[in-house]
């Protein structure tokens, strides 16, 4: 079993609270089946990111802050349910494929997300200094609920005349429903 707690200023609805309460990020229960397969479940890492399996631990991340243009496209880093890794040895690269299932939530200040029905996978490639990750998430459905001044910039964005656009907040609404 692992559980591991991370404190930071505490998002409370959408806003900064400052509490330093901390927040379970893991609590999960895994098994290693063989030494090639495993699985965990309860509240598991998301395979999401190129850091996703050591984002918070020790000095294992030296950046001070994750990279933006990574992390910000899916605040989602934990989902309760489970995952599943595969390694397989090709020559000297070593490759692991994971599976997910699960749910998750998340608070930033940009809003709040509760995603449901979570389906993915990743496929890790190390070898020696080198690793390449690539993965792939699906859901159904994803709740959003905005803080007020972006939910502000998305309503102007449904009222724009792009171009002779006579229907924007209908192509808003059918492309990105909130």
């Amino acid at each position: 079993g692992v559980i591991q707690m991370v404190s930071h200023k505490k998002i409370d609805g959408t806003t900064y609270d400052g509490n330093w309460r901390p927040l379970t990020e893991w609590a999960y229960l895994g098994w290693d089946i063989t030494p090639e397969f495993n699985w965990k479940a309860g509240r598991v890492v998301a395979p999401l990111f190129m850091m996703s399996d050591n984002r918070n631990l020790g000095y294992s991340q030296i950046a001070v802050r994750p990279p933006q243009m990574v992390y910000q496209l899916n605040p989602i880093t934990n989902l309760d349910g489970m995952t599943a890794n595969w390694d397989l040895r090709a020559g000297e690269t070593l490759l692991t494929l994971t599976g997910m299932y699960g749910k998750s939530s998340v608070a930033n200040s940009s809003g709040n997300f509760k995603a449901g029905k979570i389906f993915g996978g990743a496929l890790k490639a190390n070898n020696g200094d080198w690793t390449a990750r690539a993965g792939v998430t699906y859901f159904n459905q994803i709740d959003v609920l905005l803080t007020s001044a972006l939910q502000a910039q998305y309503d102007g964005i449904r009222r724009l005349d792009l171009a002779g656009c006579t229907n924007c907040a209908a192509e808003v609404d059918s492309k990105a429903p909130l």
